[in-house]
């Protein structure tokens, strides 16, 4: 997750800007939409699919309106909504028509200055029909569809004569459904995963078998544990989190610890003749809501995966397009083959450095 470049409210009462990029930057605390008539612009320098919100105070708000502009403001395709009304995450498709612009003192708001003019970003625009409560934001993160390197520094890797752009074969948006593929891939090899990933409890639900004493989610780098639910042999129990409740995690280990015992007829029980130990309906009888990864603000490891995401990305183009035209005179001393051969071993090399290993 990234921070975002800027953050502005449209405020109309006031018919005026309130830049609140610097209290992102700091983490302190954001007033969230105070009446219909506000908007919020979130510009992100690279292509956005969603936000991670940790909220003071919940909001209460009508249906939202999630925009991107295309030449024109067009309602996104939501996959997970978000309302502002608990600490958690929305996201989106991302539609490849997305494109960046700046903000001028006639457009999008006539006769009110922009708090910078030269901001040319990918942006968001929320608007709620209606405020009930106003939400208090004390952290908010982009979620980027490229995370592990961004076609800027693919292009300045390959030593190429401009940016990718809408114009360029690939253009960026390829560049970046390349990176997204180089992602995938790392994580794969390595068992581990730099950018953010959401497990849905209701519709992405990854079960696992009751223990007692605890469990570990099928993966560790947890973000947030939103919900525990175990199955009693009729419906799923929603948990309660807090070590006076029913469990507590321990963000260090990826742990999740019960602090009550609850006892599975089938699962700690004896049916007949024979003992059953988590078979039937009791086998994967844990089911969690979470996000995971590790942060790249902090992770030690990250500036390597993105060396060896820019570098795939880099093989990709080279192996599998034509980008002669691009390429700075001179700079093909080596053979083609050559060069993607010693940028594959590299790869290698670094991806062996930061494989783990998965107990499942």
């Amino acid at each position: 997750m990234l921070r975002f470049d800027k953050i502005w409210q449209f405020d109309n009462s006031g018919n005026a800007y309130i830049d609140h990029t610097n209290s992102q930057k700091a983490d302190s605390s954001i007033n969230f939409i105070e009446d219909a008539n506000d908007v919020w612009y979130l510009g992100l320098s690279r292509r956005p699919v969603g936000i991670y919100c940790e909220l003071q105070t919940n909001g209460s708000y009508g249906s939202f309106t999630y925009s991107y502009w295309n030449g024109s403001w067009t309602n996104l395709s939501i996959v997970h909504s978000y309302a502002f009304d608990t600490s958690k995450y929305g996201f989106w498709l991302l539609p490849p028509d997305m494109s960046s612009r700046t903000f001028s003192d006639t457009d999008p708001h006539n006769g009110v200055t922009p708090p910078d003019i030269n901001a040319d970003l990918y942006w968001i625009r929320i608007s709620a029909s209606s405020v009930t409560t106003q939400s208090t934001i004390s952290k908010i993160r982009a979620i980027p569809f490229a995370n592990y390197t961004t076609p800027t520094k693919v292009s300045n890797f390959l030593q190429i004569k401009k940016d990718f752009d809408a114009s360029t074969k690939p253009t960026d948006y390829s560049v970046e459904e390349f990176i997204r593929r180089a992602e995938d891939y790392i994580d794969y090899r390595t068992k581990k995963s730099w950018r953010w990933n959401a497990v849905v409890e209701e519709t992405d639900s990854q079960l696992v078998d009751y223990n007692r004493y605890g469990i570990f989610p099928r993966h560790r780098n947890l973000w947030k544990v939103y919900s525990v639910s175990l199955w009693n042999g009729n419906t799923w129990n929603t948990l309660t989190e807090g070590r006076n409740n029913d469990y507590f995690v321990n963000y260090n280990l990826g742990m999740i610890y019960f602090t009550r015992l609850f006892l599975l007829p089938a699962a700690y029980g004896m049916t007949g003749r024979y003992f059953h130990w988590g078979f039937g309906e009791y086998k994967n009888s844990v089911k969690m809501d979470y996000v995971y990864g590790r942060d790249p603000e902090t992770d030690t490891e990250f500036y390597v995966v993105e060396d060896i995401a820019t570098k795939l990305v880099a093989i990709d183009i080279l192996r599998h397009h034509d980008y002669s035209a691009l390429v700075s005179s001179g700079v093909d001393k080596v053979p083609l083959e050559t060069k993607i051969r010693l940028l594959e071993e590299q790869v290698e090399q670094r991806l062996d450095s930061l494989t783990g290993i998965s107990l499942v």
